[in-house]
Formats: C-alpha cells, sequence, structure tokens
C-alpha cells in the first residue's frame, strides 16, 4: 500500500511546477462590485507580473489545479434522457487567461489526453 502511494506520486499529471509561483487574490467587494472594474485589475496584475525579470509567462486561474478547491455544475446531454434529479453527473469548471501549453493546444480530441 505504501508502494502504491509512492508510485501516485511520482505519476506524471502533465503540469511542471519547477519555478512557478502561485498566489490567491481576494479583491474588496464593495470597490470592485462592477465586473470590468474587476477584469481590468486582473489584466493590470498580468501585464506587471508578466514584465518582472525573469518572468517568462504569467497567466491567473479561478482555482488552482489539484486544490482541494473546486467549483462544479451538473449537466444533460442533449438527444438523451434527462438524469434523475439529484444524480445528474458533475464537471469541475475552472476559468483562466488563454492555455499556451503545447500539450494543449496540439490535440484534437479528449481521448489523445489519456
Amino acid at each position: 500500500m505504501v508502494r502504491s502511494f509512492v508510485e501516485m506520486l511520482r505519476a506524471d499529471l502533465g503540469i511542471r511546477p519547477e519555478n512557478v509561483v502561485a498566489m490567491e487574490t481576494s479583491l474588496p467587494s464593495d470597490e470592485y462590485r462592477v465586473e470590468n472594474k474587476r477584469l481590468a485589475f486582473y489584466q493590470q496584475l498580468l501585464g506587471r507580473v508578466g514584465s518582472l525579470p525573469g518572468v517568462v509567462k504569467a497567466g491567473a486561474v479561478n482555482i488552482v489545479p489539484f486544490s482541494s478547491n473546486y467549483t462544479s455544475n451538473t449537466f444533460q446531454i442533449v438527444g438523451q434522457p434527462p438524469f434523475p434529479k439529484g444524480r445528474e453527473p458533475e464537471a469541475e469548471v475552472r476559468t483562466s487567461t488563454p492555455v499556451t501549453s503545447t500539450r494543449l493546444e496540439h490535440r484534437s480530441t479528449p481521448d489523445d489526453y489519456y
């Protein structure tokens, strides 16, 4: 069981965390109530972070991958009978700045990732 856990820790998750810095921000809701103001803040923040010496890329995501936080939505499949109430499948939702990873850009179907 311990060996399985160690092997799981060594699994390639498709991300490279080396030389990555993550931070959490929280804007005052009174001052940033309007969406355009929040968007302008984050655009300015990413521009400033991206211009720092040594920074190759700067991006943002609403929830860091593999964290304990998540946002999910239920869904139905068009052309199929609806799922029973309370038993709908869920999909985790992430909002991010544009992805520039070649691993993602050059894949054509979800099956290519597995």
